[in-house]
């Protein structure tokens, strides 16, 4: 079985952790990516994230090119998910332990007895921009 230092490795590696923009909404939304071309490995990705109670599919990526291997994506937007995963993984993660620690506060926030839904918050706007931020600066 993989060890959650490998899995960090390979998320660091492979992985994205960021906040989308809603195009209908104003809202953010967590979410963890990770793509590879070996069907494997993802699967074993997908054997382990269940055990943590995370669940995800594994999706076919359309491939660009008939010369491109195909491509397979886990991805993983439920809050509650996205949460348990970056708590398992921010310990080993070096790369993109920023963006998850802050995927996490953001997810808290969200949590917190005083937020409504709807228009983010000033907190979580700004976490919205420096993971943002970060993952254009390619970390």
């Amino acid at each position: 079985m993989l060890s959650k230092e490998y899995i960090a490795g390979f998320m660091d590696g492979e992985g994205t952790f960021t906040l989308t923009k809603s195009r209908s909404h104003a809202r953010h939304a967590p979410r963890v990516m990770v793509c590879n071309t070996n069907a494997n490995i993802m699967a074993q990705l997908q054997y382990i994230f269940s055990l943590w109670h995370v669940e995800c599919k594994i999706t076919t990526m359309k491939r660009q090119s008939p010369k491109h291997k195909p491509a397979y994506l886990i991805d993983i937007m439920t809050q509650e998910y996205v949460y348990i995963l970056c708590g398992m993984l921010l310990p080993y993660l070096v790369i993109k332990q920023e963006q998850a620690k802050m995927l996490m506060l953001y997810i808290e926030s969200r949590r917190a007895e005083n937020y409504t839904p709807g228009e983010p918050t000033l907190v979580q706007h700004a976490l919205f921009s420096a993971v943002r931020q970060l993952n254009k600066q390619g970390t």
